[in-house]
C-alpha cells in the first residue's frame, strides 16, 4: 500500500457531512502510536464517559438520580 488514504465525502439529506467518527478516531489513535506522541483525547476522557453511561443505567434501573464520579 501507498500509505495515501481516499477521502469519501458523503452529504446526508441534512446537507450536513456524514462522518464515521469511530474509525476517524482509531486513525488518529494509530497515527498517534505510530508517531509516539499524545492523542487529542485522553484515555480519561475515555472513562468520564463511562462513569456517565454507567450513571444513566444505574438511574433507569432504580428510577433514582444517580451522582456521577469526577
Amino acid at each position: 500500500m501507498s500509505g495515501e488514504r481516499e477521502t469519501v465525502v458523503v452529504t446526508g439529506s441534512s446537507g450536513l457531512i456524514e462522518v464515521n467518527h469511530f474509525a476517524a478516531e482509531m486513525d488518529h489513535f494509530s497515527e498517534c502510536v505510530a508517531a509516539d506522541r499524545p492523542p487529542r483525547t485522553p484515555g480519561e476522557e475515555g472513562l468520564a464517559d463511562v462513569r456517565v453511561i454507567e450513571a444513566i443505567a444505574e438511574a433507569a434501573r432504580t428510577g433514582r438520580a444517580v451522582a456521577v464520579k469526577r
